[in-house]
């Protein structure tokens, strides 16, 4: 995921998962144990899903919970990326 642009909706943690059917848990850091909590959704590609808030170990360490998207959504989010870049010359890549 780290090649694809990602957008992070303003949406609630409880909202996003139960779209998604996400089921929410946190996790220790594989690196240095801090417990890691996914309450932030994004999406990317294909993919739907919380992110964990960016701790010291890096976004290598970043605990991810992820679910692919239906077609449909993922055309909503094509198509809102057009609409940014004809609107503000925004290009995500």
């Amino acid at each position: 995921m780290k090649n694809e642009s990602m957008i992070y909706p303003i949406v609630s943690t409880e909202r996003w998962a139960k779209q998604y059917s996400i089921t929410v848990k946190s996790n220790p850091c594989g690196n240095c144990g801090e417990i890691l909590h996914p309450t932030k959704p994004f999406a990317t590609g294909s993919w739907r899903g919380l992110i964990s808030e960016p701790h010291s170990c890096g976004e290598d360490f970043d605990l991810i919970l992820a679910t692919k998207a239906t077609p449909s959504e993922r055309r909503k989010y094509i198509n809102l990326f057009q609409v940014l870049k004809e609107q503000f010359s925004f290009d995500p890549q």
